[in-house]
């Protein structure tokens, strides 16, 4: 920021009291105060104060600014600036109270000082030279805290692009994320709903080829061993074995139906059969204990 800007934007209260320092707020909303003005009035009132002593002391009171200037961030560069602005409008205004509240010796007195200035030998004007050549020094510092700020601005708008391109770039890779998802999502529905089903029925019939080739090996077994155990002589003796079997069997049913024609006549004879069959067992049973009787006596 300029410091004739500094000047113009910045107003001095003339109710301040010379022996109370002067209190500003910056910009940002912090206070500072200024250094008690009694020593700084005294020392341009004091007899024998030249320019070069005015610009000794503003070079002495700003050497620790200026050197703590590096490295500062803007929001300390422009409260330096503030108080830089602040001190030179405390001179102005002890100068102006000094000069309306002087006397006539007052004004003789610094209307000798300036012509004295006016009317200087070459060693004063060589002290003007220096006065000159330290506030060139002082614009070429306050040059300097303008670059470094300006340059503090431009980086702060780098790092704020860059903080953008930054954003930019993840909302982009979150754009991407999210379709790599989606193709992720489908891809899975494609392969358990289609892929793996075709798997699955490939499997399954794979697996029933596999079943019927072993059961048709099975019946090709079975075949060789009914073969390799049926030769002709075996064949030839089962066949009669099942002669003898067939015959039996007809016997047997000839046999079965006598009998269940005798059963048919025993039914037919009514009760009295029954009654001849139960005086046939007790005469039987008699004959077998008699029987049973003369072995024993023998």
């Amino acid at each position: 920021m300029p410091l004739a800007s500094l000047s113009s934007a910045t107003a001095v209260p003339q109710s301040a009291s010379p022996s109370q320092g002067l209190a500003a707020t910056d910009p940002s909303g912090t206070s500072f105060s200024s250094p008690p003005t009694e020593p700084l009035l005294s020392f341009f009132l004091e007899e024998g104060s030249s320019e070069e002593d005015v610009d000794t002391f503003t070079l002495m009171q700003l050497q620790p600014h200026i050197e703590a200037l590096e490295g500062f961030a803007p929001l300390m560069t422009r409260v330096i600036q503030h108080s830089i602005h602040e001190r030179s409008q405390l001179v102005l205004m002890f100068l102006r109270r000094h000069i309306a509240s002087s006397g006539a010796t007052g004004d003789r007195n610094l209307y000798a000082s300036r012509n004295n200035l006016l009317t200087t030998p070459a060693s004063d004007r060589d002290s003007q030279k220096s006065s000159t050549r330290v506030i060139q020094e002082l614009n070429d510092a306050i040059d300097q805290i303008k670059a470094k700020v300006m340059a503090l601005e431009m980086s702060k708008q780098e790092s704020a692009l860059v903080d953008k391109n930054v954003l930019q770039r993840v909302h982009e890779l979150v754009e991407i994320l999210q379709k790599s998802m989606d193709v992720l999502w489908e891809l899975l529905v494609e392969f358990k709903l289609k892929y793996q089903k075709q798997q699955d029925q490939v499997f399954v019939d794979g697996y029933s080829q596999l079943v019927e080739s072993v059961v048709q090996k099975l019946q090709i077994k079975k075949l060789e061993l009914r073969k390799t155990v049926y030769d002709p002589d075996t064949i030839l003796k089962l066949s009669v074995i099942r002669d003898q079997l067939d015959a039996l069997e007809q016997q047997l049913q000839r046999q079965a139906s006598e009998n269940s024609e005798l059963v048919e006549q025993y039914r037919s004879a009514g009760k009295d059969f029954n009654d001849i069959v139960q005086a046939y067992t007790e005469v039987k049973e008699r004959i077998e204990t008699v029987q049973d009787d003369i072995r024993r006596l023998f």
